[in-house]
């Protein structure tokens, strides 16, 4: 076995599995597009992520095509796009599981239109940010290690909350959700 071969292999996966992916994205914001109760909040948040999931199988899609020679223009706005929706997808993750523990802990507190947009308007915006300066000065790889320091810090938080807030479901009684769902 060569060196490369775990590479080639990888690549022929990553060639074949993103298109599964990317159909199984594709039927997600169709149905969140067509079935009106998936549009309730947080639905915007999961068609978000269910957006970004669909640009990141599609630059794993085209990393198959992508030839290291090419021009490096083209190369740095693909590595910055993959590197948004990245940075996006952990953000609109943590978001998530914010909203999903403040709906466990205040069931019948409603969502503020504020903060929605202010969601979005962060995570987007700090992205965008991130995603002009890798394209224009091409960033170092030491900032982009920071950055993915970053991601991580937010994936990690993301995976606390959804541990605690199982913690607190598995301590409420049964009887309160359906009391909370029949209103």
């Amino acid at each position: 076995m060569t060196s490369r071969q775990p590479l080639v292999i990888g690549i022929m996966v990553c060639f074949c599995l993103a298109p599964v992916s990317m159909l199984a994205s594709r039927v997600l914001i169709w149905s969140h597009l067509r079935i009106r109760k998936l549009r309730k909040y947080p639905g915007e948040l999961v068609l978000m992520q269910c957006f970004l999931q669909f640009i990141i199988d599609s630059t794993w899609f085209l990393a198959f095509f992508l030839v290291e020679e090419s021009d490096s223009f083209f190369l740095w706005t693909f590595y910055g796009l993959s590197s948004w929706a990245y940075f996006c997808s952990c953000s609109y993750t943590l978001i998530l599981s914010f909203e999903i523990y403040s709906k466990i802990k205040k069931p019948f507190r409603l969502a503020s239109k504020l903060r929605r947009v202010l969601y979005h308007v962060l995570t987007l915006g700090i992205s965008l940010v991130y995603f002009t300066l890798l394209v224009v000065t091409g960033l170092s790889a030491n900032i982009v290690h920071a950055v993915y320091m970053v991601m991580l810090l937010m994936i990690s938080a993301s995976l606390a909350l959804v541990v605690h807030s199982l913690h607190k479901l598995k301590r409420q009684n049964s009887a309160n959700y359906m009391l909370y769902t029949c209103l």
